[in-house]
């Protein structure tokens, strides 16, 4: 869950690197776009020059503060937000004051705009902060007769589209990378305790080691004792020594379960569980020091005596 969380993370961040700036050049050419439209419209409706007299400004003989008319019907056909300054304060505007529900005229200019509109008389496309939202903007200044810039028109795009396309692409990927971790990681765990941890041979074991002592093991009926000797491997199979697996010694046991009566030696204990003769000596060996097998020893003509295993009764 971990690497494909780290993963995810990654992914996110290469999208937004990647998705960023190409959405920040499209929403800035709809900015450009957006105030040709706007500075069209306006020549429509009012034509003439701007100009100012007694501190309000005029478009043609059209008064333009207060006139909301004009800038919701450019915010109708655009999308995008419209706001007009006289100097450095906003005199009509769509965008709405959060607090009091009215027009947020009487708004300064943002600062990162002034010195390149008001004073330079250039175009800004950018990112300017209008009532505390930070946004995709066009600001173009206004113009008299005179070649003094007197104001400036403001185009705000549509934040709800870059938004969308950026966070919401993040939240989709965000929100597929948990699902697959989490998918991954029960996935893993089944593959663990069904495959690996849970073998067949391992899962009777446990079956049989917790059932009552009145039931069969295995087909074969078991006397008390027995149930004894496999509490008492319950109680030091966490102490094993070093290398010695408590899950192996499971199996080991269930095989001379299987096999009770009879004497088996390590080569059949090997050959049935697809053990290292090694390996089975050193378990049969502790299970030796600890009292759970006999051990008796057949000679024979030539070599070292064979050892023979069986569970103590």
């Amino acid at each position: 869950m971990g690497i494909i969380a780290l993963v995810t993370m990654i992914v996110i961040l290469v999208f937004y690197l990647q998705a960023r700036p190409i959405l920040l050049m499209n929403t800035e050419t709809e900015a450009k776009r957006d105030i040709a439209a706007a500075e069209a419209i306006i020549d429509l409706k009012h034509p003439g020059p701007w100009h100012t007299r007694g501190g309000i400004l005029y478009k043609g003989q059209a008064e333009v503060n207060n006139n909301y008319f004009l800038v919701d019907y450019i915010k109708e056909l655009t999308g995008a937000s419209c706001s007009i300054y006289l100097n450095n304060v906003c005199v009509s505007t769509t965008e709405i004051d959060g607090d009091c529900y009215i027009r947020a005229v009487d708004q300064s200019v943002p600062k990162e705009v002034r010195s390149k509109v008001l004073e330079a008389g250039q175009i800004y496309l950018g990112q300017a902060e209008v009532e505390g939202r930070v946004s995709q903007a066009a600001y173009k200044p206004i113009i008299n007769d005179d070649g003094q810039v007197i104001g400036v028109l403001y185009i705000g795009t549509r934040s709800s589209l870059y938004n969308s396309i950026i966070y919401g692409s993040m939240k989709t990927i965000g929100i597929a990378g948990l699902i697959l971790a989490v998918l991954i990681a029960l996935i893993t765990r089944y593959f663990v305790d069904r495959k690996l941890v849970k073998s067949k041979p391992l899962r009777e074991v446990d079956a049989e080691i917790w059932r009552s002592p009145k039931q069969e093991l295995v087909h074969n009926s078991i006397k008390d004792n027995d149930f004894d000797m496999l509490d008492t491997l319950l109680d030091w199979q966490q102490e094993l020594p070093k290398g010695l697996n408590p899950l192996t010694l499971k199996e080991i046991l269930l095989f001379l379960l299987e096999n009770d009566g009879d004497e088996v030696t390590v080569k059949d204990v090997s050959k049935s569980m697809s053990l290292s003769t090694v390996t089975v000596r050193r378990y049969l060996d502790y299970m030796e020091e600890c009292g759970l097998v006999d051990v008796e020893q057949e000679y024979g003509s030539v070599g070292r005596p064979l050892k023979l295993y069986k569970l103590k009764g």
